[in-house]
């Protein structure tokens, strides 16, 4: 017999089986496990998890069985002693001819460990009727056979609640009632052995409906979709009345729809209803919307403007507006004449905006338009013709500046009408109620050249025009004619107007959005040399206090930054626009409102850009090279033109050829200047005034 030999040895637990560790094998224990109390007889059983040449059993240092051949031991203890006893298992490993060894303390007891038994879950709440599910878990018996009770009932009751299962596994349905019951599972075995859980019965929340929206306004004949929602309950379906009617009737509105959503069609006639919504799960619950039926308001009609003066043959824009109807045709009359006569005027178009063309002899004329829908509702604008008169004069004269685009991105219907459309909406409709011109072109590209000759007649390229400000004294600056020189000749005021310029006077270079190169007068030498008349230069801020202070020039030469003024900030062409009538709706509207452009007034109102959309100038990919019918070479594209004033023939286009230098001298005869300098001598002024030919 081999002899047991000390060993260097850990104890570990795991899962209730104590397991010993040597560096080839280990030994595990299935049964006793270590520490646990046991009566006799009990098996012992356990194996080693690398070969081994035997395996042996010890109890209390006394070899108690042979020695077993293999890795596996088992082996039933019939006798020992009641109290505490060592187990040493012991293993032999083939490999090393190495013993490794195990010590199991156990304890021995005369009696048997009693049942005892446990219930999952221990506690539940449930909707009454409902159902829960139950386990029961047994030790030191093998017999698991359980009988189940509610309240001390067997199996329950209709009362209580029922349980059916036999085994360790039953289910539980509540009574229709509320209340709190116990459920409890007692040992086949050993009926002193139960556990129990409480289990607590609610009665179910009501059925609730409600009702979307609560209350409707309609026409006679108008629709409201209702809908219906439920809660509590699986069965969402209702049933739709209307005053109690099960799906109305043509008294009281009809109702369609056996779902969630139903939709109400009102009677013809006026009235209160109620729409109910009542559940089919339980028809004591329901919820109602009132709808109220009113009279459709009467169709109105408008005629946008009201009132119009028009020079013989002139033109102006109407727009009728009809409300309260879906039939929105009119038809349009003058003095009563269906679209007008060669006497009192005609009208071009038979919808919503039309043209009236005045007749050649003055007088007061009515252009109404009708209902289609009812022809008892109409709107009329008056308008006066008057007898033409000469070329006007003007105090107050005024250019805004915009830049790079052309005329067909700004009016792309070609005129000023579909405004909305229209690339700059407000721009657009100050052109449909005062001037604008069809064919007016850049005489050159370069926003410079463009502003020198709008102030001069001409672009003076031979000129150093590479300096800034008052550095061009140095190297020769712009002694030519130009508009400052003949204002000044004249005793005529002037300002110009420069956003972002950062102090008045400023002869400097780029800051901020403002550039030079959109400021034709510091390269004048009749301001580049007088600090008197620098002093006319200003931070755009100045126009709203001379607005309010009544301080406006006889010339005023507005210019936005690059960002306001379609030039930059945007990589479309479309952005920059909406960037540039923005601006103009916000800051020149109220210039608009001065004495000056109040009937009566004799302000004028230029809003021109300096050439059509160049390639790159606004990061837009097209490009505008156009030329007008009398210049073939070096052009600067098409480009609108807009004036405005209450001296502008209203509503008035003009379809005559211009370029910069028939604005120049149009803006030189309005301000009673007779000095038409460089390419302003011999120029035309535009028709859109009174007095000027087509």
């Amino acid at each position: 017999m081999r002899v047991l030999r000390p060993l260097a040895i850990v104890s570990v637990v795991v899962l209730g089986a104590s397991v010993w560790a040597a560096a080839l094998g280990t030994i595990t224990v299935t049964s006793p496990t270590s520490g646990s109390t046991v009566t006799v007889p009990f098996v012992v059983n356990f194996t080693y998890s690398a070969t081994a040449t035997y395996t042996k059993l010890w109890i209390d240092g006394v070899a108690i069985v042979a020695e077993r051949t293999g890795s596996t031991f088992n082996y039933t203890v019939t006798s020992l002693a009641v109290g505490s006893h060592t187990l040493a298992l012991q293993a032999d490993d083939a490999t090393s001819n190495t013993i490794v060894a195990l010590h199991v303390p156990i304890t021995v007891s005369a009696d048997p460990p009693p049942i005892t038994i446990s219930v999952g879950p221990t506690s539940a709440s449930l909707l009454t009727n409902a159902t829960q599910a139950f386990t029961a878990t047994l030790q030191n018996t093998s017999n698991t056979g359980v009988t189940w009770a509610v309240d001390g009932t067997v199996g329950g009751s209709s009362t209580v609640g029922t349980i059916t299962g036999s085994g360790t596994s039953a289910t539980y349905t509540a009574p229709a009632t509320a209340g709190t019951h116990t459920v409890t599972a007692t040992s086949v075995a050993n009926t002193g052995a139960s556990a129990s859980a409480s289990v607590t019965v609610t009665t179910p929340p009501p059925i609730a409906v409600s009702v979307s929206p609560t209350s409707a306004s309609l026409l006679p004949d108008g629709t409201q979709v209702f809908t219906a929602t439920l809660q509590n309950t699986s069965n969402t379906g209702v049933t739709w009345t209307v005053d109690q009617a099960s799906g109305g009737n043509s008294t009281v509105g009809t109702i369609v729809g056996s779902g969630a959503s139903a939709t109400y069609t009102a009677p013809a006639t006026v009235g209160s209803h109620t729409i109910t919504a009542t559940s089919v799960a339980n028809t004591g619950a329901f919820a109602s919307a009132n709808v109220t039926i009113t009279a459709a308001p009467p169709i109105s009609v408008t005629v946008s403007p009201t009132a119009a003066s028009l020079p013989p043959e002139g033109t102006q824009q109407f727009t009728a507006t009809v409300q309260n109807t879906s039939n929105t045709g009119v038809t349009w009359t003058v003095n009563g004449a269906i679209g007008g006569n060669s006497s009192v005027g005609t009208i071009a178009g038979t919808g919503a905006t039309v043209t009236y063309t005045a007749p050649a002899t003055a007088g007061n004329y009515s252009v109404a338009a009708t209902s289609v829908a009812n022809t008892g509702e109409f709107a009329s604008a008056n308008v006066t013709v008057t007898a033409a008169t000469g070329f006007p004069t003007s105090s107050h004269v005024f250019v805004i500046m915009e830049e790079n685009q052309s005329f067909s991105q700004v009016f792309p219907s070609g005129v000023a009408i579909n405004c909305s459309s229209s690339g700059m909406p407000y721009l657009c409709g100050l052109a449909a109620s005062n001037g604008l011109a069809l064919n007016f072109y850049a005489n050159v590209h370069g926003s410079m050249l463009d502003y020198l000759y709008n102030t001069s007649g001409a672009t003076w390229t031979a000129s150093p025009t590479s300096c800034t400000g008052g550095g061009c004294a140095k190297n020769g600056v712009i002694t030519g004619d130009n508009i400052v020189r003949a204002l000044t000749a004249a005793g005529k005021t002037w300002r110009g107007y420069f956003e972002d310029m950062p102090s008045e006077g400023y002869m400097g270079g780029n800051t901020a959005n403002y550039v030079p190169r959109h400021n034709p007068f510091v390269w004048y030498s009749d301001v580049a040399n007088s600090s008197a008349q620098q002093s006319n230069l200003y931070p755009f801020t100045q126009l709203a206090k001379d607005v309010t202070a009544g301080t406006l020039q006889n010339f005023n030469y507005i210019v936005p930054n690059i960002i306001h003024d379609a030039d930059d900030g945007a990589s479309t062409a479309s952005a920059l626009l909406a960037n540039a009538d923005s601006w103009l709706s916000t800051n020149i509207a109220p210039l608009l409102t001065t004495a000056p452009f109040q009937p009566g007034g004799d302000g004028i109102l230029i809003v021109v850009f300096d050439e059509g959309d160049e390639g790159g100038e606004s990061d837009d990919a097209s490009s505008d090279n156009s030329c007008s019918p009398t210049q073939s070479t070096g052009c600067g594209g098409h480009i609108a033109f807009v004036m405005i004033g209450p001296n502008v023939i209203q509503g008035s286009t003009t379809s005559n050829t211009y370029h910069f230098q028939d604005m120049l001298h149009t803006v030189l005869h309005l301000l009673g200047i007779t000095d038409y300098m460089n390419g302003a001598s011999g120029a035309a002024d535009i028709a859109l005034l009174p007095g000027v030919g087509e």
